[in-house]
């Protein structure tokens, strides 16, 4: 019989205790041989190879010595030896992960296992492998609390296997513009089609467009991952914002522009700057944001705020401007037109009223009466038949 070296020990012990061992679930020395014996074909050891209760003793006080004993924790009792001294006694060993600064606990591992449930910036595939590898670093009882992920809806991850190379691209380029380096991108701009498939969007003139812009932040929105852009129009260069995950052929561009005054872009993309121009592009819409007051009924003796602290947050795009009597609050929002149509669809059943800029109100107030009445035509049609 031939007994295992003392660096084998070492390495068998510390990955049975981080496999199967817990708070929950303790180890005793008998157990760990136990294990040792399943362990040892891992490493493709001599089948024969055996460890002894000494050195599993010897190996957990080497372990409790280098990592603390706040991570390789023990219960422990005093006895009394055979020269009738008190000896402190050890057992019932486990890894304590929540201590560890090296290994993630079985917490963190869900929650990262869930943030990859509701990724879109992945595929079924690469989320599928992630989640799969993020497993193995469980310990083997926590393991069953997650065996729903063997059951995901291929739908709600992203069709466009492009989107991580797109992520890296982006990141590289934003990090350089983040040092003046002003690293431009081209990419094509898609939309899908009615074999679900992935379309370039195209000029009249010339074809395929491709866009070139200057990427400066990555932001999720409604689930999706956009890129905000500085962008030429005309004389000036002006934030846009683009679905990632709509994005093909993307490519560093190597051409030098002298033009355009990153700090002063920058400056536009501080934090406080980002927050709000994604607050005014409610739902990623594209068009200009205007200031638009709105008048809200209260609900009982409650002015209740709430739906537009969920969609607008609680910073500067959005403000109480007074009362215009005891029952209607009004509200001014620097928003996009067109979300702003979206956003009183969605809240119809609170009765809100645009009350200005005037040409935004007959605008958006034209636009909902024309879908009410197709939808009122459509119910209609549908008795007909």
């Amino acid at each position: 019989m031939t007994y295992v070296d003392s660096k084998k020990a070492v390495l068998a012990i510390y990955e049975i205790l981080k496999k199967y061992s817990s708070k929950e679930n303790p180890l005793s020395n008998v157990k760990i041989g136990q294990y040792f014996e399943k362990i040892k074909s891992e490493y493709d050891w001599n089948s024969e190879c055996k460890i002894s209760r000494n050195t599993i003793k010897d190996t957990l006080a080497k372990l409790q010595e280098f990592y603390g004993e706040d991570v390789i924790c023990c219960e422990r009792k005093e006895r009394k030896g055979a020269n009738g001294q008190e000896n402190s006694y050890t057992f019932r060993y486990y890894f304590n992960r929540d201590k560890s600064q090296d290994i993630l606990s079985d917490k963190e591992i869900v929650k990262l296992i869930e943030m990859c449930l509701s990724a879109k910036n992945l595929t079924a595939e690469e989320a599928k492998k992630l989640m799969e590898r993020l497993q193995k670093m469980m310990t083997k009882e926590q393991k069953d609390t997650v065996k729903y992920i063997d059951d995901i809806p291929i739908k709600q991850f992203n069709t466009n296997k492009a989107i991580s190379n797109n992520l890296e691209i982006l990141r590289t380029a934003i990090a350089k513009n983040r040092e003046q380096s002003k690293q431009w991108v081209t990419f094509h701009f898609n939309y899908y089609n009615e074999k679900k498939r992935l379309v370039p969007r195209k000029n009249k003139k010339e074809g395929e467009r491709i866009y070139r812009v200057l990427p400066l932040r990555i932001h999720e929105a409604n689930h999706k991952y956009y890129l905000i852009c500085a962008m030429k129009k005309g004389d000036d260069y002006k934030l846009y914002h683009y679905r990632i995950d709509l994005m093909t052929k993307l490519e560093a561009d190597t051409v030098k522009k002298t033009d355009v005054k990153l700090e002063d872009l920058k400056k536009r993309l501080s934090a406080e700057n980002v927050s709000d121009y994604i607050s005014t592009h409610l739902y990623m819409f594209y068009d200009e944001p205007r200031r638009i007051t709105i008048e809200i009924p209260k609900i009982g003796e409650e002015v209740n705020l709430t739906f537009l602290v969920d969609a607008f947050g609680v910073g500067d795009t959005w403000r109480v401007i007074g009362f215009k009597n005891d029952n209607i609050v009004r509200v001014q929002i620097q928003c996009s037109p067109k979300a702003m149509k979206i956003f009183l669809m969605q809240y119809a059943d609170k009765n809100i009223k645009i009350v200005a800029p005037d040409d935004v109100k007959e605008q958006i107030n034209k636009e909902l009466r024309e879908s009410c009445e197709k939808i009122l035509r459509a119910v209609s049609e549908k008795k007909d038949r």
